[in-house]
Order: C-alpha cells, then structure tokens, then sequence
C-alpha cells in the first residue's frame, strides 16, 4: 500500500513540477514580450524626434506642445512597462529556485535510493536472500537475535570483533 502513495507522490511531484515550467514558459514570453514593448516605444521616440526635427527644419511646424504631450505619454507607458518588466523578473526568479529546489530534491533522492539499492545489493551478496520472517511470529525476537549478523555488516562486524 506504501508503494502506492509513493506513486502518487511521484506522480504529484511530477504534475507539479511540469506546471512550473509551462508557468516559467508563460512568464518569460511574457518578458519577451515587455522587452519588444520596450524597444517599440523607444523607436516611437526616434521616429517622432525625426519626424519632428525634419518638419523644423523645412518650416512646416514650429515647437508645438503636442511634442511634450507624446512625450509625456510615452514616459508612462516606458514606466508601466518596466514595473511589469520587473515582476515578470521576479516571478522567473522565484520559478526558477523553485525548479532548481525540486530538481536538487529530486537528485539527493535518487541518490539516496542508489546508495541504498548498492548497499542492499551488497547485503544480499554477503548473506544471501534474505528469508523475511513475520512480526507476529512468536519466535521473531529469537530468530532475529541469533540472525543478526545474516542481515546486515554492523551486526556482523560487531559480532566479529567481541570474538577477537
């Protein structure tokens, strides 16, 4: 039954941890998308400043306030725009410790089963199949006390050196 719920937590971790990227992908096309709004509204600010200077220079218009009005407007957009940049950051930021968290989880727990997989493998080549008895036996105490050091290295280690 164990090994079920384990399943499923891996599954959970699984689910998780492939929502965190597609919202990691969302936030960076998000930031993608602030930067090219960025570059646009400072094109904008080319363009108009050519546009403008030309028109001067060949007399159709003079300084006029519709200039600081664009102007104007366009500072609150560059405003808006980098707030929004700034959180994407910070949301990518936070997404990626999360990812990096989840991912150095993930491998101190696969390293664990490893080590514990060798160190099983290594206990079934010193002492053979190990011949599981069960808890309710009355006898358990007993064939666990004299089998001790048939189960692990400790056990055995430490019976060989009280013989020395």
């Amino acid at each position: 039954m164990s090994s079920y719920f384990k399943g499923m937590n891996h599954a959970k971790e699984k689910e998780l941890k492939s929502t965190a990227d597609v919202i990691l992908n969302e936030v960076r096309k998000k930031l993608v998308d602030a930067n090219k709004t960025i570059e646009l509204l400072h094109g904008l600010q080319k363009l108009r400043t050519l546009r403008k200077d030309r028109l001067e220079r060949q007399g159709v218009i003079t300084k006029s306030n519709m200039n600081e009005q664009f102007e104007t407007d366009v500072q609150e957009q560059l405003t808006i725009m980098k707030k929004q940049q700034e959180i994407y950051i910070a949301e990518e930021k936070a997404l990626k410790v999360m990812l990096e968290t989840e991912h150095e989880e993930t491998k101190v727990k696969e390293q664990e089963k490893s080590r514990l997989e060798h160190e099983e493998d290594q206990n079934q080549l010193l002492f053979g199949h190990n011949e599981s008895h069960s808890l309710d036996n009355s006898l358990f105490p007993y064939w666990q006390f004299y089998h001790q050091a048939s189960l692990n290295k400790e056990s055995l280690i430490q019976i060989r050196d009280k013989k020395k």
